[in-house]
This record gives C-alpha cells, sequence and structure tokens, in this order.
C-alpha cells in the first residue's frame, strides 16, 4: 500500500499538518515504535517511508519525486568523481614529468597515465593467534571437502601472471602495477584468503597423496610473522607470503577496472607505455608510481 505524504507510514491515518512537516508516522505509540525498529534496507533513501518487498533492491519507494532526487544525487556523485578523477590524473601527469627529469626519461609524455587504488588500511603488527586458529578452521572445513570430493567443484584456471600463454609484456605490466599497489584488492581476505575447495583440488591434483593435515600444515607454514592489520592473513611485508600456485583463482586473476583496461590495451597492441600510479582513494594523494615499457625497451 502506496501511502500519502500526509498520511502516517505505518496506518495510513491522516496526520496533523505538524506531524506532517516533522516525521512520518501518527502519533500512536505502536506506529512510532514500529517505524524506529524498522532496518534501514526496509526504508526509501529518499523520504524514509516504509518499502514493498521488490523496492527493496533499489531502496526507493514508488514516488517519482523520490526517484527525482535519487537521480539527481546520482547526477552528483557522478560529476564530483569526474572532477576529482580530472585533477587526480593533472597531479599524476605532473608527477610523471618530475619523476622522468630525476630518471633521465626524455620522453615522459609517451608513458600513459594509470590510475590504480593503493592500499591504504593498517600496517604491519603481529600475528595474533585468534587469526591463525581461525584460518586453521578455515583450512580444515575446505580440504576435508576438497578431498572427500576430489572431482567436484570446478577447475581453477592457471594464474594470468604465469600463463606460459600469455604475452611477456602483459605480464610485465601486471606485475608492476601489483607492486606499485601494494595490496589494495588484499582487504577482504581476512583469515580466508579467498581459498576455496577448488583451490585446494587443483594443489592436491598437482601431488596425489596430500591429506587433509598435510594440506592445512602446509598452508599454516606461509603465514608470515606480520601481516597487515585489517588485512588478508598472508599479506606480508613484500606482499603475499603465499606461493602463486596455492593462491586462490581470485587472488590470480582479479584485476581492478583500469589494470583490465589496459591489460586489454596492452594485449591488442595499442598501448606499450604506462606511467602506473597508485592512489590513496578517489580524491586521495597519490602513493607509489612506476613507468612500465611493456615492450621490455
Amino acid at each position: 500500500m502506496q501511502t500519502s505524504p500526509d498520511h502516517c507510514v505505518i496506518c495510513d491515518a491522516p496526520l496533523t499538518l505538524l506531524d506532517a512537516a516533522t516525521q512520518p508516522t501518527c502519533r500512536s505509540s505502536a506506529c512510532r515504535w514500529r517505524y524506529s525498529t524498522m532496518p534501514a534496507g526496509e526504508k526509501c533513501r529518499v523520504c524514509g517511508r516504509p518499502l514493498a518487498l521488490a523496492e527493496r533492491v533499489s531502496r526507493l519507494c514508488g514516488r517519482a519525486a523520490c526517484r527525482d532526487e535519487r537521480m539527481r544525487e546520482w547526477r552528483q556523485w557522478r560529476d564530483r568523481r569526474r572532477e576529482e578523477d580530472t585533477a587526480l590524473r593533472a597531479e599524476a601527469a605532473a608527477l610523471r614529468a618530475e619523476r622522468a627529469a630525476a630518471l633521465g626519461i626524455a620522453d615522459a609524455e609517451s608513458y600513459v597515465v594509470a590510475l590504480t587504488p593503493a592500499y591504504v588500511r593498517g600496517g604491519l603488527v603481529p600475528v595474533p593467534r585468534e587469526r591463525r586458529r581461525a584460518l586453521r578452521a578455515h583450512l580444515t572445513r575446505v580440504a576435508t571437502a576438497a578431498i572427500a570430493q576430489p572431482d567436484a567443484g570446478s577447475d581453477e584456471a592457471p594464474d594470468p601472471q604465469t600463463d606460459p600463454a600469455l604475452p611477456p609484456a602483459v605480464g610485465r605490466l601486471l606485475g608492476t602495477a601489483c607492486a606499485t599497489c601494494g595490496g589494495h584488492c588484499c582487504r577482504n581476505g581476512s583469515e580466508r584468503a579467498y581459498i576455496s575447495a577448488d583451490t585446494i583440488r587443483r594443489v592436491v591434483r598437482k601431488e596425489p597423496g596430500l591429506t587433509v593435515n598435510a594440506v592445512v600444515a602446509r598452508y599454516l607454514r606461509r603465514v608470515g610473522k606480520t601481516s597487515h592489520d585489517d588485512s588478508c592473513i598472508y599479506h606480508g611485508p613484500t606482499g603475499c607470503t603465499l606461493t602463486r600456485e596455492m593462491r586462490s583463482d581470485t587472488c590470480n586473476r582479479y584485476f581492478c577496472g583500469e589494470l583490465a583496461q589496459l591489460k586489454r590495451s596492452v594485449e591488442r597492441g595499442s598501448l606499450t607505455r604506462v606511467f602506473l600510479t597508485a592512489h590513496r582513494g578517489p580524491a586521495g594523494e597519490l602513493a607509489t608510481s612506476a613507468f612500465v615499457d611493456a615492450t621490455g625497451a
């Protein structure tokens, strides 16, 4: 039921002029309690009215005014992001000229500016026992499932950075880009590191006969003494402490938007020189940078 703006959003009773201007419910304590305890995801993000089940995906009610307001907010966000991106790219171009001069690179403009995110969360801290225990529990669960059903699931694809079919130019770009970023995509790895039963099946297929305990022990040995706080447990001081063969398919094949676009451009041969710059958020400061000549020159 869609209530009008001057009716209670819970019982649809008419509101006084004062109530309609200050709150979405009538003065009934039951209506006010029900509305105050309603989850935010069940209210329109613009007017706050309760949503029908089909409306909860977009978190917008059916009122045209609310949809128009949300579209206006989206356009403002888009324009702001474009302005931030333009300013950040101008700053990166200035940094390119400065770094090129320091390195003796005469044709800095031939290196296309590429912006990638940078890891900006916690610093290195000792890995606590609680994290190790959580990792052990997860590994035991997925390794047990993998070894009990070796033919289940799906085959994980090869690592695109070590795939023999990958052009060396693309591998050079990907490796340098990930080192420049510092682990932005690792931040959600927690104590699972995206490792699944399919990951373990791939490991076991290369070494038949591995037991659950052997698999768990092998992964636990790869945990360093320190890792980045609020990131993947394997996110160490020099990058991932897992070998590529032990990493999940997600870790081996995920690319952020700009890097995926760069990869396609290098594969097509339309781009060979890139100035990679990692930044701390859309409007943040520039962090690390690197000149990459995908031809190997």
